[in-house]
């Protein structure tokens, strides 16, 4: 269901009002929420994407040797275009992972510098 003013409401339908936010810090005028980040958490998908990059990466071609095997040249060049597709691909993939294995370390970074800055700017260590 979506929210509309009281000029656009239909006669019996349901009216809903728009949020509100009532010190929860989202309209910048109340205080602001705590953030609890899950550096675990994080950690822990960061390592099993850094995980499938590598076995992404050890998988090698395999293509040539496949489509040798398979005795027919139809089959065979049929063989060898998935797995040249696939080598394709799967490089991209690892790219693509890569880039989200760096994301993550950049949001841990990003938030270890800041809730210390935090922490300096209050007067305590951390």
């Amino acid at each position: 269901m979506t929210w509309r003013s009281p000029a656009d409401s239909v006669a019996g339908e349901e009216q809903l009002s728009p949020p509100t936010h009532d010190g929860d810090g989202l309209s910048g005028e109340e205080s602001v929420a705590d953030i609890q980040i899950d550096y675990g958490a994080i950690e822990h998908s960061r390592s099993e994407i850094d995980s499938a990059v590598s076995t992404l990466r050890q998988a090698g071609s395999l293509g040539s040797d496949i489509a040798g095997l398979v005795g027919h040249s139809g089959l065979a060049s049929q063989v060898q275009d998935f797995a040249d597709g696939w080598d394709i691909n799967r490089g991209r993939l690892v790219d693509e992972l890569t880039a989200i294995s760096d994301s993550l370390q950049a949001i841990v970074d990003a938030f270890t510098d800041l809730d210390q800055q935090m922490a300096n700017a209050a007067g305590g260590e951390k």
